[in-house]
Formats: C-alpha cells, structure tokens, sequence
C-alpha cells in the first residue's frame, strides 16, 4: 500500500507545483489588471498548495519503514516544520501585510523541500536547519526596525567597506579548510562562513557609493577594493563565491552609469583574469578539466560530477519517488548537490518546475525595484538580485555541467547557517525597498491631490 501511494505522490508532487506556479503567474496578471483582491486570494490558494506538498512528504517520510513502526522524529521535524509556516504567515498577515506575498511563498515553498530533503538525506541536519529557518526568520523579522533608527544608512560607505574587509580576512586567522575551501571560520564548535555575510556589507557599499556622484580617482578606489575582495576569495579557493562578487558590481555598476562598454570590458577583463588564475591556480585548472571531461578522473575529482549525473538521469521524467532514490552516494548532497537529490526523486519535470519557480521570483523582485525611483534602493534592489540569480545559476549550471561546478549553495534548499541567514536578509531588504516604494507612490498620490 504505501510503495503504491509512494509511487503515485510523484504525480501528486508535479500536480502541486504546477497549481502553485499558476496561481502565482495569474496573480501577477490579476494584479497588472487592478484585480488585488483576486491576486490576494491566488497568494492565499498558494499557501494550502505549499501545505498539502509538506504534508505529502512529510506522510511518506513518517511511514517509510512501514505503519507500525513509525519514524517519530520526522513527524517532529515535520510538526516543527509546519508550526514554522503557520507562524510565518501570520506574521506576515499581521506585521508585514504590504510585503510581496507571492515572493514569500515561493520562499516558504523551498524551504519545505529543504526540510523534506535534508530530513530524507541527513535527519541530524534537517533539525539544525529547521533551528536555522525559525533564527534567520527571527533575525529579519527586525530588518526594517534596524534600517528605520538609522537615517545615515545611504552614507555609510566606510562602515560597509571595513566590515567587509575584516569579515573576509578572518578565515586566514581563525578559519579552517572544509571542502577544499579555506573559508569557513570556526568559534569552538560553531563554524560559519563570512562571505555570505559580506555580500550584504558589499552591495550596501556599492549602493552608498552610487548614491552621489564620485570623482573618477574616488570610483577607481571602489573598484580596487572588489577587487580585491574577489583576490581574497580566489586565495581562499572559494571560486562560487569571487564568481559572484565579481558579477554583482559588475551588474550593479552597468545599472549605475548605463554604459554598455563597461559591462562588456569588465567581461572581458574578467575572462582575462580566468584564464590567468588558469594557468597560476591548481585548483582552478582541475575545476575546468572536470567540468570538460569528468570521467578522465572518475576516481577522483570527476567523482562527484559523474555520480551526480548519473543520479539526475537515472529514473526518467518523474523520478525514483520520495525514498527510493540513491542521491546519498553523491559527495555534498546536502550543500552544492542538493538540486541532484529533488531530481533523482521528485523527477526532472519537477525540477524544471523550481528553476521556474526561481524564476518567478526574480520576476516578482524586478516589480518591487521598477516600484522605486530612489537611485540607492534600485541600486541595492539591484545587488540582491543579482547576487540571487546568479547564485541559482552557478550551482544549477555546476550541477547540471553547464559550466564549471563552483561550489556555492542553492539558495533556501541547500543546508547551511550563514547562508540562510544571508539569503532571508536579502529578501528582507528587498521587501523593505519595496515598502519604501509604495509609501513614496502614495504621497505622491496625496500631494496630487493636494495640488488639485
């Protein structure tokens, strides 16, 4: 009976994300027609949609070793998961009703896959990342608070820099190598990574320095200072990580000044500086001989790739089923591979459905920036989505061998403190610009009227 239930919920998975998909796109088209209370109603459907996928799995998991002996700890973890999500939304409902309710749900929606799928891969991580959703929602529950006692936010440029900077060099005081990467950093026995924290402190920066105009010698400075955070990240063998660095001002920059030859001669002497780091750095050289022939050293560095692959494409369109996959053989499951275990058992369509999801959501963020007009907002709308989409593109790229793996996590899915905390705080920046938005809109609304 349940290897039957098991075998259809994959049918059942699918149909769940494509409801929650369109109600989320005949929302945005609601909303675009003045329709709120129609798009308010979609957002609210979504909920029961991410309701009834939590349930589903958390049911199959529960009773995987049959109906008498039940897995207690993954209906507490399940129990912990949904009083989260109860808790969240109403929050929302109460405290945070003009934020984007379409944007939170896609992220309540990855985050019950990550519970579902760290509970079915590593039972012990599914309760440490359960105590990290509940922290890093806690943490930014009190973001608008903090940018509302500090007016001086836009002209705190140095404050960003510095703190960046003495984030970025602790790995090579206190830190330890895990992954191949020497930059974690390691208190007694809590460990987290300061670069995900300094992606915040740096689009903040870049944001603040726009603000006004600068002298050319003032825009060198600010352009030699990611570089050489980009250098640090690179010496500390973290490639996702400078990759992304590198995008993002370079994205944030062409928004800024709307001059092409920048963005195009930043790829090129970002190209030159790949192929340089090529040919001085060991390990660059073996990420880019693994990406173009993974099964030269399948022993060794084509280890990962190679099994990855062959778990993405092993069950067919629907997947093994929740279970019954094999994605635990694959190194860094639960981090940089975690999209290889969702498709070996919720299938490729599904997971062609969360690159959509993923989608919408850079959608959703894109109408919160066109919402403002205030140069450093767009600015710093701009940064997070940057750092967002192109994070979601160089770990399903890697996992997918589209490009090189870099090693960066997929964001809300994948396991991992620092960057649940870093990624809600992105998103809660990015809500809180577009409160910003629609408070100027409406005095804006009320001065016409006013005039009139």
């Amino acid at each position: 009976m349940l290897e039957i239930y098991i075998f259809y919920s994959k049918y059942v998975f699918l149909w769940f994300l494509l409801v929650f998909l369109f109600l989320g796109f005949t929302g945005i088209y609601e909303e675009k027609q003045g329709n709120i209370y129609v798009a308010k109603k979609k957002m609210y459907k979504q909920r029961w949609v991410v309701i009834g996928i939590h349930l589903n799995a958390f049911v199959i998991l529960t009773l995987r070793k049959g109906f008498v002996d039940i897995d207690l700890e993954s209906l507490y973890i399940g129990l912990g998961m949904l009083l989260f999500l109860c808790i969240a939304w109403m929050v929302f409902d109460f405290r945070f009703a003009m934020e984007d309710g379409f944007l939170w749900n896609s992220i309540f929606l990855l985050l019950t896959l990550s519970i579902v799928l760290l509970q079915r891969l590593s039972p012990k991580l599914a309760q440490q990342q359960l105590l990290w959703i509940f922290i890093s929602f806690a943490l930014v529950s009190a973001t608008p608070f903090i940018f509302r006692v500090i007016p001086a936010i836009k002209r705190m440029s140095s404050f960003y820099l510095i703190t960046g900077w003495i984030l970025l060099m602790l790995p090579f005081f206190l830190g330890e190598k895990k992954g191949g990467a020497m930059n974690w950093v390691f208190i007694r026995n809590y460990g987290f990574q300061p670069s995900e924290f300094v992606k915040i402190f740096m689009i903040l920066y870049i944001a603040s320095i726009c603000y006004k105009k600068k002298s050319y010698r003032q825009w060198l400075f600010a352009a030699s200072m990611m570089a050489g955070y980009i250098l640090v990240l690179v010496l500390q063998r973290d490639l996702g990580g400078a990759l992304l660095y590198f995008m993002t001002f370079l994205t944030m920059f062409y928004v800024f000044t709307g001059k092409e030859i920048y963005f195009l001669g930043g790829l090129g002497l970002g190209s030159l500086a790949a192929i340089v780091a090529y040919h001085i750095f060991h390990h660059v050289r073996v990420r880019i001989e693994v990406w173009l022939n993974p099964w030269q050293d399948i022993e060794r560095y084509g280890y990962q790739i190679a099994h990855s692959l062959f778990a993405l494409g092993s069950w067919g369109w629907m997947g093994s089923g929740l279970t019954k996959g094999y994605a635990g053989y694959v190194p860094a499951v639960t981090t940089d591979f975690i999209f290889t275990a969702l498709v070996e058992e919720f299938g490729p369509l599904f997971g062609i459905g969360i690159i959509i999801v993923l989608i919408f959501m850079l959608i959703r963020i894109n109408k919160i920036i066109n919402g403002t007009e205030d140069i450093f907002y767009i600015l710093l709308g701009v940064g997070c989505m940057s750092i967002f989409g192109f994070q979601s593109f160089l770990i399903l790229g890697g996992v997918l061998k589209m490009i090189p793996l870099t090693g960066v996590t997929l964001p809300f899915v994948s396991y991992g403190g620092s960057s649940m905390i870093a990624m809600m705080s992105l998103f809660k920046i990015i809500q809180w610009i577009g409160i910003q938005g629609n408070q100027a809109e409406e005095n804006r609304g009320v001065g016409n009227e006013d005039y009139s």
